[in-house]
């Protein structure tokens, strides 16, 4: 474990450090962005939710080292469940910040928007699912061949898990 994290709300100068993580090839096992202008469709969906208050922003000595983001939806009948989506800066992975952030978020989707589910999508072949399968998320569903980059096609996991 790191030394104390805080976790903020997202913020617009976040956009910079969630763009140049996104940008790093070994983001394609999470995210599907090939190129900038897939970034920054990205970034611009993330701040987006972000600015509703449903981004957060983890900070070691100031500097962000993660984020995650909830996508509410507006709409009363699925309010109770939420996707999310997270990213650890690849120098911080595999020191409990992703573990951390989750945990944060999780309360404050149950305490604040009332979330009583919460679901992502993992790409086959992430080290991440580890992650998620200890903070409870369960898999639900396959879509098989879902991303497809260089000829290497790769599943969709769904995973959920009850607040």
């Amino acid at each position: 474990m790191l030394d104390k994290i805080s976790i903020e709300g997202t913020d617009e100068t976040d956009s910079s450090f969630l763009k140049k993580w996104l940008s790093d090839p070994e983001a394609l096992l999470a995210f599907p962005s090939t190129c900038e202008k897939e970034v920054d469709a990205i970034v611009n969906t993330w701040m987006a939710y972000s600015k509703l208050g449903l981004g957060f922003t983890a900070l070691l000595h100031g500097e962000p080292i993660a984020m995650m983001v909830l996508y509410l939806c507006p709409f009363e009948t699925l309010k109770h469940q939420s996707e999310f989506s997270i990213i650890v800066n690849k120098s911080y992975r595999n020191n409990g910040v992703g573990s951390e952030l989750i945990d944060f978020a999780s309360c404050f989707a149950k305490e604040a928007a009332k979330v009583e589910w919460l679901y992502l999508s993992v790409y086959q072949g992430n080290p991440a699912i580890n992650l998620y399968r200890r903070k409870g998320f369960e898999e639900f569903g396959r879509q098989k061949d879902w991303i497809k980059h260089d000829g290497i096609t790769r599943d969709r996991i769904l995973m959920q898990r009850k607040l």
